[in-house]
């Protein structure tokens, strides 16, 4: 008997098997400085990082997108750094933003 692992969406098209690619979450952390890095130290040597950020997190009531700029994210092998933007008033030079990273 075949065994394996395939899932379908609801119209029976098959969305993962064995030969998919999946992630896997390795950790997190918060910006706090306007610039700086991160060195991944769980990353398997034959994979690639992603990063996902969520905030940012401010107690301001007043907070909306158009009054922050993210940060620029880059990879470097298993190093992960960031930049804001250079601002001017009214925006501010930088919010915490949380930034989850992982591989595939």
């Amino acid at each position: 008997m075949p065994f394996g692992l395939r899932t379908y969406d609801s119209g029976g098209a098959l969305e993962i098997d064995l030969t998919s690619r999946l992630f896997r979450i390795l950790g997190n952390f918060r910006i706090t400085t306007a610039s700086g890095s991160f060195a991944v130290g769980n990353k398997s040597a034959s994979t690639q990082l992603f990063v996902m950020q969520t905030g940012p997190y401010d107690s301001s009531p007043n907070l909306t997108a158009a009054s922050w700029l993210p940060p620029t994210i880059t990879i470097s092998n298993n190093v992960i750094s960031w930049n804001y933007p250079a601002t001017s008033w009214p925006l501010p030079a930088f919010k915490q933003v949380d930034v989850v990273y992982g591989e595939f």
